[in-house]
């Protein structure tokens, strides 16, 4: 191992250089202008800077932005989808019936007392139509609605389309039903 060698006494300087003012970097910092007294809580305010008033802008995220595309293909499909699963739930649900007819019936002729599973799927495949014409209604509507504003996101889009044409078709089978 090396000595470290000790450290010597900077050269004194010139009297004349004494005089001048130190350079920037060692200068004292300035000091911060005081603060107003403590609160009636005890507590400082923090001092204001410039930036304190100015007006922060929030920008949406760029996707959102530069989303423009009206997205059809995924707004039909979250047409569908809100007409299907429930459909596919109801039916699941009528498999859990009974699926004989009871004791309420005692001499079925001719299949007078069907079962209640049965007589749910009936009711169920009877009503497909109805369904159908409601979810081309609702399809319509969910291409009116991308036609005329690609702000709302396609599940949004296509669930407010669902309900409009649900509502439709019910007043339009109210309507025909009760005419004839």
């Amino acid at each position: 191992m090396r000595p470290v060698p000790a450290r010597s006494a900077p050269p004194a300087q010139p009297p004349a250089l004494r005089a001048l003012p130190a350079p920037p970097a060692l200068r004292p910092a300035p000091v911060p202008p005081p603060t107003a007294p403590p609160g009636r809580h005890g507590r400082r305010r923090a001092p204001r800077n410039r930036y304190d008033w100015r007006v922060t802008r929030h920008a949406a995220r760029p996707v959102e932005v530069e989303d423009d595309e009206k997205h059809y293909l995924a707004t039909f499909g979250w047409v569908a989808a809100w007409f299907a699963v429930p459909y596919a739930l109801f039916a699941a649900w009528t498999l859990t019936f009974p699926s004989s007819p009871g004791t309420a019936c005692a001499r079925p002729t001719g299949n007078a007392c069907p079962s209640p599973r049965s007589l749910a799927l009936t009711t169920l495949i009877h009503s497909l139509p109805r369904v159908g014409f409601a979810l081309g209604l609702a399809l319509i509507i969910a291409g009116l609605i991308r036609l005329g504003s690609a702000a709302w996101r396609p599940a949004t889009a296509a669930f407010s389309a669902a309900i409009i044409g649900a509502g439709a078709a019910t007043v339009l089978y109210s309507v025909i039903n009760s005419s004839g």
